[in-house]
């Protein structure tokens, strides 16, 4: 517990300073970067537990070298594969890999802050508290996967190339992992200014599906050709449910985001005049919709299959932050600061699964 509490603490001390306008340069934002970069990295590449270890350290032993590369497990996407095997063709540690690894999705993640956030330190304490120990630390190919599809597709998402967007992100699933493949429905409404009228029908829409889930599990059974090579997953989705169905914190942790997206980007005219912001804002609003429509059809699907949607959310509330007044911007950062103390501290019912007390080095 006492190494969680550490990172935990210093991500947060460091985040919150970077916010004070005397200390925010590139000099302080570079040093904590590298900072971060090489302590996440060691703290995930040593451990000795974590939500898929067992599973990711078969696959790495069973994997072949380059040179004899052949695709070993289809449920595992390629282009991880060949990470994994170019690492094990350079040094066979899977401990080196885990820490290549990670550092690879802190680094990138933090080029995603800073290209994104007016304030990137508080955008990665939001990204630490939301997936460092599950995702990172867990399902691992996800993180690294929503990353790329950021770096790729958001800019031609702002120049709204939606077909190149579309192939990217088909690319991206292809190689990384099939969750992605979700954000394609997006694209629609990627740069459009949506309406009262049109958000109250989306989330009516959710609601519907949220209420009558069987309907919707059955009806989109019906639509699933027998053929398709990823039918038997689909169906495992459709009828497979992870987790009690209550309104939970986590519903309500969405709707009140939601709500304070809108209700400062509309205050200040922000939704309308800043693309970007507009578009990070869709993107969590339609990933909120989502959950709902398949929280109680499929828990998995809409705990998994819609992280990437909440990525938006680290670069939307920096964004608002920086143009609100002073009184609006301590509320703000105090929503920011309270919604990751929650999320991190949240971690500790599950702490076997995540925090490495077993670890090469500890």
């Amino acid at each position: 517990m006492f190494y969680y509490s550490i990172l935990i603490a210093t991500t947060f001390i460091i985040s919150i300073c970077s916010i004070d306008k005397h200390i925010n340069n590139k000099i302080y934002i570079l040093y904590f970067s590298l900072l971060a970069i090489i302590i996440l990295s060691i703290f995930g590449g040593t451990r000795l537990i974590g939500l898929d270890y067992d599973v990711y350290e078969i696959h790495f032993n069973i994997i072949p070298t380059i040179t004899k590369y052949k695709w070993t497990d289809p449920s595992i996407e390629i282009g991880y594969e060949i990470l994994a095997s170019i690492c094990k063709s350079i040094y066979n540690s899977f401990h080196l890999f885990l820490i290549f690894f990670t550092a690879l999705t802190i680094t990138l993640m933090f080029w995603l802050c800073y290209k994104y956030s007016p304030y990137p330190l508080l955008s990665f304490f939001m990204f630490f508290s939301y997936s460092f120990f599950p995702q990172v630390m867990g399902q691992m190919r996800q993180p690294l996967a929503i990353i790329l599809a950021f770096i790729i597709s958001i800019p031609l998402f702002l120049k709204s190339k939606k077909t190149l967007s579309c192939i990217a992100l088909i690319f991206i699933a292809f190689l990384f992992h099939k969750s992605i493949l979700f954000l394609i429905p997006f694209i629609i409404v990627s740069d459009k200014i949506l309406s009262n009228k049109t958000i109250v029908i989306l989330s009516t829409i959710a609601i519907a599906c949220y209420t009558l889930s069987n309907l919707v599990s059955q009806f989109l059974i019906s639509l699933i050709p027998s053929n398709f090579y990823l039918h038997d997953a689909v169906i495992a989705y459709l009828t497979y449910k992870s987790m009690a169905v209550t309104f939970s914190m986590g519903m309500l942790e969405r709707i009140a985001m939601v709500t304070i997206l809108f209700y400062y980007s509309h205050k200040y005219g922000l939704y309308q005049s800043k693309q970007q912001l507009r578009l990070f804002i869709n993107m969590y609003f339609i990933g909120v919709c989502l959950y709902f429509a398949f929280i109680s059809t499929s828990a998995e699907f809409a705990s998994r299959g819609t992280q990437a949607f909440t990525y938006a959310l680290f670069f939307a509330l920096p964004t608002i932050l920086k143009h609100v007044s002073l009184k609006d911007k301590y509320t703000i950062l105090s929503i920011i600061c309270a919604w990751g103390i929650y999320l991190s501290l949240g971690i500790l019912d599950d702490a076997s699964y995540y925090i490495p007390y077993k670890s090469i080095l500890f």
